[in-house]
């Protein structure tokens, strides 16, 4: 599992964060982050430089 990067100005928007395997390999390697205004993103194949390349599953309007 890819390690949070730590404290900085974009994570103290984060509600929830969780870990797992969302995506299509077999690895629990992604991350979902749900943030304060509302949008949900999913990070996939996090590793060690990260947790990986974002997908917006939900947008605020």
């Amino acid at each position: 599992m890819p390690q949070v990067p730590g404290p900085n100005e974009l994570l103290t928007h984060a509600v929830l964060v969780t870990g797992g395997d969302f995506s299509d390999n077999p690895y629990a390697d992604d991350t979902i982050i749900r943030w304060t205004d509302g949008e949900l993103s999913l990070y996939v194949d996090g590793n060690e430089q990260g947790i990986g390349k974002e997908h917006s599953l939900v947008v605020k309007k």
